[in-house]
C-alpha cells in the first residue's frame, strides 16, 4: 500500500491517503472504546479468554493491545477493503454523491448546451447516472486520458474531496460509537455498575458529531468550489469534445439533440 500523498491527483492515492487516517482514527477509537467504555469486569473476562487459549503467562498489556489492535483492524477493513465510507454509507444514507452528481455537475457541465439538449435528459439521467456521468470521467478520470484537463485542478479536487471522506468516516465512527454506547449503557444497567461512563459518552458524542457535521458542509462547499473550476476548464479546453460527447449519449438513450 502507497504511503500518504500530500497532492494526490487520482482516486487511488485520496484511497490510500483514507486508509492510512482510518488506521490511525480506528487505533484512537479502538483505545477509547476498549479503555474508556468497556467496563473492568469484561476487561477481566477477555484476560481470562486469552489466557485459556495461550498461556496463564500472557501480559495483560499484550492482551489489551491485542484487543485494541483487531477493534482497529476491523474498522480499517470497512474503509480500504469494503470503502463503506463510499459505497455504502454515502450511497444508501447519505446519498450526496448521486445528488451532487445530478444536481450540480451535469447541469454545470451541459450548460453550454442547454438549448440543445433534450428537455427529459435529466429524468434519463436520474436513472442512469453511470452512464450519464461518463463524459465528465473521461476528462476527470484516474489514468491515462485521452484530453486531459489542468493538473493543479485535479489536485485541489483531490484535495477537498478527501478532507470530505474524512469527515464520513470520523461520521461512521460516531456512529459506531453512539451504538456500542447504547449498548453498553444496557451491559452496566445489567452488571449493576454506575453508568458515569456512559453518561459521560453521551454528553461528548453529540457535540463531536455536530462538529463533524460542521466540517463536512465547509468541506463540501471546498469540493463544489473545485469541481466548477475542473468543469469550466473542461468546456474552455475541450468544447467540441464535450458537446460530441453529449450527442452521443442522446443518441445513445433515444434522446433528441435540438441542433
Amino acid at each position: 500500500m502507497a504511503g500518504p500523498n500530500i497532492s494526490p491527483d487520482t482516486y487511488q492515492q485520496v484511497k490510500a491517503n483514507l486508509s492510512w487516517y482510518m488506521g490511525f482514527a480506528s487505533g484512537i477509537f479502538a483505545v477509547l472504546i476498549y479503555f474508556f467504555l468497556v467496563p473492568d469486569a469484561q476487561h477481566h473476562a477477555i484476560e481470562e479468554f486469552i489466557k485459556g487459549h495461550t498461556s496463564d503467562s500472557f501480559p495483560k498489556l499484550l492482551t489489551d493491545a491485542s484487543m485494541v489492535a483487531l477493534l482497529g483492524f476491523v474498522c480499517w477493513l470497512l474503509v480500504f477493503i469494503f470503502e463503506m465510507h463510499d459505497k455504502i454509507y454515502d450511497r444508501y444514507v447519505i446519498k450526496w454523491r448521486h445528488y451532487y452528481d445530478l444536481d450540480f455537475i451535469l447541469p454545470s457541465l451541459t450548460r453550454p448546451f442547454a438549448c440543445e439538449m433534450d428537455p427529459q435528459f435529466f429524468q434519463a439521467a436520474q436513472k442512469n447516472m453511470y452512464e450519464f456521468m461518463k463524459p465528465y470521467y473521461e476528462f476527470v478520470g484516474d489514468g491515462e486520458r485521452q484530453y486531459p484537463i489542468t493538473k493543479n485542478l485535479l489536485v485541489r479536487f483531490y484535495e477537498s474531496v478527501t478532507k470530505y471522506w474524512i469527515t464520513q468516516i470520523n461520521e461512521i465512527l460516531l456512529i459506531g460509537a453512539f451504538i456500542l454506547d447504547l449498548f453498553y449503557f444496557f451491559i452496566y444497567r445489567l452488571l449493576q455498575l454506575p453508568i458515569d461512563r456512559v453518561a459521560v459518552w453521551s454528553l461528548i458524542l453529540p457535540i463531536f458529531f455536530l462538529l463533524n457535521r460542521i466540517a463536512a458542509e465547509q468541506a463540501k462547499k471546498a469540493v463544489r468550489r473545485a469541481t466548477l473550476d475542473e468543469i469550466e476548464d473542461i468546456q474552455r479546453l475541450y468544447p467540441e469534445q464535450l458537446e460530441e460527447a453529449f450527442i452521443t449519449l442522446h443518441a445513445k438513450f433515444n434522446l433528441r439533440w435540438r441542433a
